[in-house]
């Protein structure tokens, strides 16, 4: 876990596995792929 901390540091904010976006893309797919409704839209639009 501390290589991966380590490393998340060097990556861009957006990219996808640390990033913003790597956690709009995990609500995204929890939702479609878990329980349709698990995160409510307006909470992932923030």
């Amino acid at each position: 876990l501390r290589l991966l901390y380590d490393l998340s540091g060097e990556t861009d904010c957006d990219e996808l596995l640390y990033g913003r976006s790597g956690y709009l893309f995990s609500l995204l797919f929890v939702n479609r792929h878990i329980c349709e409704g698990t995160i409510q839209d307006d909470l992932i639009k923030e």
